[in-house]
């Protein structure tokens, strides 16, 4: 959860009976066919990483733009992230961990292409 609003929300749901407005279904719906099965929710089960590459973030940097912008804070966080998952040595720890059986070093191939291109931009 990101703000005191999204709190007060999941606590509205977990206290009685709702219901999604048409609109939620459909950002659902979106969400899914965007990010398919091959996601990491961030649980950090396939932590630590002997290099100390902050995984989930990584994974999930392209959702950290999305919802926050390229400031110029994220920028710097990105390089920070970037710098790191450069120095994966591929030991494929943390897909024994994931109980998702995530193939996380191809994911981290990925977005660091994704992050250096954003970047260079």
């Amino acid at each position: 959860m990101q703000s005191l609003e999204e709190v007060e929300k999941n606590v509205a749901v977990a206290a009685g009976p709702y219901s999604l407005t048409q609109g939620e279904e459909q950002l659902i719906k979106k969400d899914l066919k965007e990010l398919g099965g091959q996601f990491c929710r961030g649980c950090d089960y396939c932590q630590p990483c002997p290099q100390g590459i902050p995984i989930s973030s990584v994974l999930r940097s392209e959702s950290t733009v999305k919802r926050m912008g390229l400031s110029l804070r994220i920028r710097k966080q990105l390089e920070e992230w970037l710098e790191k998952a450069n120095s994966c040595a591929e030991c494929g720890i943390c897909e024994e961990r994931c109980p998702y059986d995530l193939p996380i070093r191809e994911l981290l191939r990925t977005k660091r292409e994704y992050i250096t291109e954003l970047l260079e931009k």
